[in-house]
């Protein structure tokens, strides 16, 4: 009953644009305001002997009208092909794990989530292949796309998101393992990254298994080192979730938000076919001017009838005709048309420049503009970044920063270039970041690549850890961290890192954090970055010059972040 109760309330996680036929969508232009004034005017023409004039208004209204409506049909016909195809997924109903299609889903099930591209290409297939595997290619088809608004509990995924936010860098999600009680649900600000939307592209998805496998190495190298043996290891997502049993298929388990419309992308969709619907210009600037023009309107008019009524030669029925018509032409019949086309060709000069329009009755609006503001550099520029080098805390001396404009640009020579970083700052860029390995290739944020790759390091294809680079007959090779010795830890030389926790990004806090790990040291440290100004609230002890140097490097046009690091 439940069950039922939810599907007539939510109905179909699908996005079900419904498309009018093209004789419904005429009659409605046709018999809208504007139009029919339109008719009107062209009925005047008409009768005062105006009929060639009046029968080309009257063709000219009526296919462009005919345009809009194709157009109209056209952006529908588009927005019905937003939705994902319908793949079928494990979902855990009445105490139980059953196949279900991604359509049918609710809000409130627990799902398992798994990745699958297509294996067969349209292109590629011959027509005997096709039917063969029909059932195997429909199966997969759309199998790397999120179907809902999801939270994850269990497993991880690294998604594209730049389908709803435009953010190019793939975003890394992992499962919620701690839940405080009376804590509410926050999608945007605190458990952003547990949350996946529709429509977003998964890059991977690491299951139940997978996570359930690597928390358990995780806590048996910790157990070694402190010398413990019988000891059960359960990870975190095991112990809050134990109750609900594992999928069959090992997917990532996932609890379903919203679906439909509802979703992220569902908001999207709705966005989009509600902008469509509205052509027009600023309304109130609009009214006052006609107001205005009827006003000299009607003067016009009561002037020609006073006269014309004086001569009774002159026919009052063309009298009353041309006063009618001279009242309408305060508003002329080609107004909405010539608003429109102008709309539209705003639209088509902008496309042709790579830039796309949701809200086409905001167009005429653009003149009022006298500024824009943008997010960030990366909205209008590339995503290549260069990595010029590292400032080290010995290089900041008050007597060697001065803020007179000729030493400032001797400011890049304090700095250590990438290939030459072997210091303590090489640990942080080598282990905070949220680089990640897909299908063999490094994914992740430009400048967190491009750091990594100036310090001839990088990730490791087998076991996803940071190292230095082979050398090359081109390049060098990278070079291993020489960090400051200790009597416990005498060796300071870190040749591998590995990541074991990540604090992701957060624009509120300005600063990332990470746990890791000196492999063959078996050293652990907290490592961060961010803003120098979040980063130098953090420090033990700042630096003398560290604010006059982030000042002046900023002012030079370089992109600054501060790095820190402490000794677990």
């Amino acid at each position: 009953d439940q069950i039922t109760a939810s599907q007539i309330r939510f109905g179909q996680n699908v996005f079900e644009v419904k498309q009018p036929t093209f004789g419904e969508m005429y009659k409605r232009q046709l018999l809208s305001p504007f139009t029919v004034f339109q008719l009107f005017c062209v009925i005047l023409w008409m009768l005062d002997d105006y009929w060639q004039y009046s029968f080309f208004n009257l063709f000219m209204i009526l296919m462009f009208e005919a345009t809009v409506v194709f157009s109209r049909i056209k952006s529908l016909a588009a927005l019905k092909g937003m939705g994902s195809k319908a793949r079928p997924l494990f979902v855990y109903r009445l105490n139980t794990w059953i196949q279900v299609d991604s359509d049918d889903v609710l809000p409130g099930d627990i799902i398992s989530l798994t990745r699958h591209t297509p294996h067969y290409s349209k292109a590629t297939m011959t027509k005997d292949s096709q039917n063969k595997n029909a059932s195997v290619s429909k199966e997969y088809e759309d199998g790397d796309v999120v179907p809902a608004d999801l939270l994850l509990m269990k497993g991880s995924a690294v998604v594209n998101e730049a389908s709803l936010t435009g953010e190019s860098v793939p975003q890394m999600k992992e499962g919620m393992s701690e839940v405080l009680e009376g804590e509410n649900l926050s999608m945007k600000t605190q458990h952003k990254a547990h949350i996946l939307y529709a429509g977003t592209k998964m890059l991977q998805c690491k299951g139940v298994d997978i996570v359930d496998a690597e928390e358990k190495d995780d806590e048996r190298d910790r157990i070694e080192e402190q010398g413990s043996d019988g000891v059960d290891i359960v990870g975190g997502h095991e112990r809050l979730y134990s109750s609900i049993p594992r999928p069959p298929d090992g997917g990532a388990m996932c609890f379903v938000l919203r679906t439909g419309f509802l979703s992220a992308q569902g908001k999207l969709v709705r966005m989009i076919e509600g902008s469509q619907e509205k052509v027009k210009g600023h309304e109130k600037e609009t009214g006052l001017l006609l107001l205005l023009l009827f006003c000299f309107a009607v003067a016009s008019s009561g002037y020609v009838l006073y006269h014309g009524l004086s001569n009774e030669k002159r026919s009052q029925y063309e009298l009353l005709l041309h006063c009618i018509l001279i009242i309408t032409s305060v508003i002329p019949p080609e107004l909405p048309m010539q608003t429109a086309l102008a709309v539209q060709n705003s639209l088509m000069t902008l496309m042709k420049m790579q830039v796309f329009c949701t809200e086409p009755y905001r167009v005429p609006m653009a003149g009022k503009l006298d500024a824009c503001l943008f997010d960030k550099t990366g909205t209008l520029t590339t995503d290549e970044l260069v990595a010029v080098g590292v400032c080290n805390m010995k290089q900041l001396t008050a007597n060697q920063i001065t803020t007179d404009k000729k030493a400032s640009k001797d400011d890049s020579s304090l700095l250590t270039p990438m290939t030459k970083v072997t210091t303590e700052a090489g640990l942080v860029i080598a282990g905070c970041h949220s680089l990640v390995l897909i299908e063999g290739e490094v994914t992740g944020d430009p400048l967190e690549s491009a750091a990594l790759k100036s310090m001839r390091w990088g990730i490791d294809k087998e076991s996803g850890r940071a190292a230095p680079l082979i050398a090359t007959e081109k390049k060098e090779g990278g070079k291993v961290i020489e960090m400051p010795r200790t009597a416990e830890f005498p060796s300071s030389k870190i040749s591998e890192v590995e990541v074991l926790a990540r604090h992701h990004f957060s624009s509120k806090l300005q600063r990332m954090s990470c746990v890791v790990k000196d492999v063959k040291n078996r050293r652990f440290y907290a490592v961060v970055k961010g803003s120098p100004e979040a980063v130098g609230k953090l420090l033990a002890s700042k630096p003398t010059g560290y604010d006059k140097m982030s000042r002046s490097l900023a002012k030079n046009g370089y992109r600054v972040i501060a790095l820190a690091y402490k000794t677990l």
